[in-house]
């Protein structure tokens, strides 16, 4: 039962973090009862006794083993977790921040901002970013993560953790923003935003005969327009931000485009890692939405250069016409489409 509790953990940050399936209880962190697992050798248990057997033993040899909900809290106050953690331990302290960031997302009162606010302004905001920060700090000092230099031999669900971390930071720094793009993919806010229009399925709009019920300068028109206005940044603090969350999406689908998903699903320990796409399709949300922004503000500042090169340079690799010809903002969308559709995600093309 306890495995099967941290795995319900994972699964219920990915689906509450995603929004678009069956809505889901959200989960109280402070029932959550676990032992956090210090020996990698609970991950591979094959039954509940050998899960039991593995904890006692890890708890002889590691005193300083702590319970989960307990380190949670350290990294809720900015404090980087130094007890000994395993790799299956570090995801679920990730996968509990994701819920912990999507139940702050959902219980804040939404007040429409005017038009110099930034509809991203929360006031847990600063807060979550200071434990995502130790989160990361302790992510990136564990003995088995690619990033430390004394490591011996890395562990994949260390590089499981990074989809999940990313959702958390898509999910602090531009919440209502990553909601409302969301619903615009929906027919019902107007036939997708002008930026988004035939991306997910580039010939779709050529064939798609026109809705005569819609008129083409009517309400549908204006309902993108304003959703637009909306989302647009207008200070260079928001700027900043959306491009700090679009640099992060920009690396991981660049990282995807050079090695695929079909090798992560390949190598990865995770029977569904299903966490990736999702943070796949956020990320390029939101790097979509961030080069449309510089395009319609003429920007040329070092952050837009930089994020057009990252585009250019996932179209060379995805080696890919479709998208070679459209503005930047067609790519990311694009490509993340072209990489499910070529069968890089656990070998299945979609329908």
């Amino acid at each position: 039962m306890s495995r099967a509790g941290s795995w319900i953990l994972v699964l219920c940050a990915t689906f509450l973090a995603d929004g678009q399936a069956t809505p889901i209880a959200l989960l109280n962190l402070e029932e959550f009862d676990l032992a956090l697992p210090s020996a990698q050798d609970v991950w591979v248990a094959k039954s509940e006794e050998s899960w039991n057997a593995h904890l006692q033993r890890s708890r002889k040899v590691s005193p300083a083993q702590m319970e989960f909900y307990s380190a949670f809290c350290l990294l809720l106050q900015g404090t980087q977790v130094t007890a000994p953690v395993s790799p299956f331990g570090m995801l679920l302290l990730i996968a509990g921040l994701v819920i912990h960031i999507v139940t702050l997302e959902r219980t804040t009162s939404v007040i429409v901002p005017g038009l110099a606010a930034d509809i991203d302004q929360a006031p847990w905001v600063a807060s979550t970013e200071k434990a995502l920060q130790a989160c990361e700090r302790t992510w990136k000092s564990h003995p088995k993560s690619v990033t430390n230099p004394l490591y011996s031999n890395e562990d994949p669900l260390m590089t499981d953790c990074v989809p999940l971390l990313m959702i958390a930071y898509y999910h602090t720094c531009a919440p209502r923003r990553l909601k409302l793009l969301k619903a615009s993919l929906c027919d019902t806010l107007g036939n997708r935003l002008p930026f988004m229009r035939a991306q997910l399925v580039p010939s779709e709009s050529a064939q798609r005969p026109t809705d005569p019920s819609v008129p083409a300068d009517g309400v549908a028109s204006d309902a993108r327009e304003a959703l637009e206005d909306l989302l647009m940044p207008r200070t260079e603090t928001q700027w900043s931000t959306l491009c700090r969350v679009a640099k992060f999406a920009a690396a991981h689908l660049l990282l995807r485009a050079k090695v695929g998903f079909k090798h992560v699903a390949r190598v990865g320990p995770l029977e569904m890692g299903f966490h990736y796409v999702v943070a796949g399709f956020e990320g390029a949300i939101l790097l979509a939405f961030c080069m449309s922004a510089a395009g319609k503000q003429q920007r040329s500042d070092p952050d837009t250069r930089f994020l057009r090169s990252v585009a250019r340079e996932i179209m060379d690799e995805m080696d890919d016409p479709t998208y070679k010809g459209g503005g930047f903002a067609a790519v990311p969308l694009g490509a993340l489409r072209s990489m499910m559709e070529n069968g890089w995600v656990w070998g299945c093309k979609w329908a």
